[in-house]
């Protein structure tokens, strides 16, 4: 039995999160496919990433999987409802890692060319 609880303690102490960091993130807003463009680079390759962003107001939330080429660059397109209007500010992200980590941000937003709201 005792043998049992060192191994538990072993694998558990074993699963840590691996931590990362974001060197930079950007969100954009694209017209012509009414859609706006979640930007990443991390600090760990090979990491697969989900994000939960958040509106300046708290209105509006979106949720998925950031998509990359195995390196440490991430993106998302967020399709959205034709000729709606965002709010200019701070939106919150937090970019989740697959290692049972995570980081949260602040992304400025501002954009030319989209509707008034």
């Amino acid at each position: 039995m005792r043998f049992l609880l060192i191994l538990v303690l072993v694998f558990f102490s074993s699963c840590h999160a691996e931590e990362f960091s974001v060197s930079s993130a950007s969100l954009s807003y694209d017209s012509a496919a009414d859609a706006l463009t979640l930007e990443t680079a991390v600090s760990q390759e090979g990491n697969t990433y989900t994000y939960r962003l958040t509106s300046p107001d708290g209105d509006l939330r979106w949720e998925g999987a950031m998509t990359g080429a195995g390196d440490v660059r991430f993106s998302d397109s967020i399709l959205i409802t034709p000729g709606a209007a965002f709010p200019e500010g701070s939106y919150h992200l937090i970019l989740y890692s697959d290692s049972g980590s995570e980081v949260s941000l602040d992304i400025p937003f501002t954009v030319s060319g989209q509707p008034s709201p």
